[in-house]
């Protein structure tokens, strides 16, 4: 463009600070800033804000600051590109003393960006009474109805074992997704309380939400202790009826658990029986039934149905006489 002699104007310099941000290029970055200053658009503010998050990614924290003190600073946005460059150079007892001159020397009203990136530093800094101070101000700013403002400040009390406080942050959230939800399960599992792990889940799936991955880690992390015979025979079947199943690592995860079960029940046969039968698994289905009843665990008539319909998918005569002896 420069080469064919276009006139270049803020919104292309703009654009090309970000582009020169993302791909790591600090002499790029550097030129521009130098074209800028030159072609006197240095003093628009989207340039600004722009110019501040490149110095603090590419160049150096003490050049970003320099530039954000040289500026009016006016408009949240420039606050936020200094307050974000702090959180990326871990300068956070910077972060902190920035938002305060923000909140009280330049009473700038923060939004939920300030929020949660104030939140992380507060998080590495691991300064409980700061958190607190800072969560004030989400309430009185009304950022709490931002979803991942709600979830950062419920890891931080999970990350300090006060799941009283989590659930009570929790409920207060007006908008849940599946991370805040994903949140408080894995909140609990950390702190070795698997009955209110399961809980959270079960409430988690009346409320419709989406149910992730990580979710089902976590879960399934609850479930293995030898209390949670009854709840990881529940979540088996409901796997079973899901997409995870299709999931090879949950697949991996449930054969091992139901492999170190110690009194497996009809109950946790059939559903992996059955798991077997809804996803083709016909030889497995058989060899699992055949498992069974080794165990001297007695079938029933679920658990029959599928084991003769799979001998009907593998055209097998003589296995399906034998467990049709069996049903009689």
């Amino acid at each position: 463009m420069r080469f064919s002699r276009f006139d270049s104007n803020q919104f292309t310099h703009e654009s090309v600070f970000l582009a020169y941000t993302t791909l790591g290029s600090p002499l790029y970055g550097e030129l521009i800033y130098s074209l800028a200053l030159k072609n006197g658009f240095l003093s628009n503010e989207n340039v600004q804000a722009r110019m501040i998050d490149l110095f603090a990614k590419l160049c150096s924290f003490e050049d970003a600051l320099r530039v954000f003190q040289d500026v009016l600073r006016e408009k949240v946005v420039f606050w936020n590109a200094i307050i974000s460059g702090a959180v990326k150079n871990r300068e956070n007892w910077v972060v902190l003393d920035i938002f305060y001159q923000m909140c009280c020397r330049f009473f700038f009203m923060p939004n939920s960006f300030t929020f949660s990136t104030i939140l992380t530093a507060c998080d590495a800094l691991e300064e409980l009474e700061f958190r607190r101070g800072i969560q004030g101000w989400v309430i009185k700013c009304g950022a709490r109805e931002y979803a991942f403002v709600g979830t950062i400040i419920i890891d931080l009390y999970a990350k300090c074992r006060d799941m009283d406080q989590v659930v009570k942050e929790f409920l207060r959230m007006l908008i849940r997704n599946v991370v805040s939800w994903t949140t408080v399960i894995y909140g609990f599992v950390k702190k070795d309380d698997s009955i209110s792990t399961f809980h959270f889940f079960k409430e988690m799936r009346k409320a419709r939400e989406k149910i992730n991955n990580y979710t089902m880690t976590s879960v399934l992390t609850a479930c293995t202790e030898p209390t949670m015979i009854k709840e990881a025979v529940q979540l088996h079947s409901w796997i079973f009826k899901t997409e995870f199943y299709l999931d090879s690592t949950f697949k991996g995860i449930l054969h091992s658990f139901f492999e170190q079960m110690p009194n497996k029940d009809n109950v946790s046969w059939a559903s992996m029986i059955i798991g077997f039968l809804e996803h083709d698994h016909v030889e497995q289905t058989v060899q699992l039934f055949r498992e069974m009843l080794l165990e001297e665990i007695r079938p029933d008539q679920m658990t029959l149905t599928a084991t003769l319909t799979t001998c009907s998918a593998l055209h097998s005569l003589g296995k399906g006489n034998e467990v049709h002896k069996y049903a009689l």
